[in-house]
């Protein structure tokens, strides 16, 4: 039973990687067709590849027989879109052209100071967060702590962010696809109560199960 649990879990974390790997051929594609370079064109296909990859997850953990998780198929998007920022910083200092198209047509923020360390934090520090916390959900491991420290993290960097895009030297070009932030702004608040509400729930039966050890 053990070793068929491993191999489970293993799998699970194998699907997880394989679906932020994705980004980098998503990027790639519409780096090659140039109808899909423009602001709203770029908006749209983060939009549908967001949901995408929100429904694909659900599907396959689905059939991997895991319980439904909402929260599991959200950090399997931020994950993805980790992967996306990864690639994305890796442009901005030339070394990939992957992704060069978004700074003209998507969030062109992201060639500052500033914009380049939010990508870099996203696509390292998050990604790592994240990865732990999708394989979390599903696979029913503690997840709190973690979880606090991923949205503490997201509500502290994107003020700096889109406060940056509104006032900074960008502001007066902000395209379309800065709406893509949107999750980033709204998720991190709900999964910390949400989080916060499930720890204090299960402070109980921690008590309780430390009072049973003591007897």
């Amino acid at each position: 039973m053990a070793a068929a649990a491993r191999r489970r879990h293993g799998a699970l974390l194998c699907a997880l990687v394989a679906m932020s790997l994705q980004a980098v051929p998503i990027l790639w594609a519409v780096g090659a067709v140039e109808a899909l370079q423009t602001p709203w064109a770029v908006a749209g296909v983060g939009a549908a590849a967001l949901a995408g990859v929100f429904a694909n997850a659900a599907w396959l953990f689905q059939k991997l027989e895991y319980a439904p998780s909402w929260m599991g198929c959200f950090f399997v998007v931020v994950l993805w879109s980790a992967l996306v920022d990864l690639v994305l910083a890796g442009a901005v200092v030339g070394y990939t052209d992957v992704g060069r198209f978004y700074y003209e047509a998507g969030e062109e923020y992201f060639k500052s100071a500033w914009g380049f360390w939010a990508l870099f934090w996203d696509g390292t520090f998050h990604y790592a967060l994240q990865l732990y916390l999708a394989y979390a959900c599903f696979a029913g491991r503690p997840r709190a702590a973690p979880g606090l420290l991923w949205a503490g993290s997201v509500v502290n960097s994107m003020p700096v962010l889109l406060l940056g895009a509104a006032t900074g030297v960008f502001s007066p070009d902000i395209k379309p696809a800065t709406a893509l932030n949107a999750p980033y702004i709204i998720a991190p608040i709900a999964i910390a109560v949400a989080l916060s509400r499930e720890a204090l729930r299960a402070e109980p039966e921690k008590e309780k199960k430390k009072t049973a050890a003591a007897q």
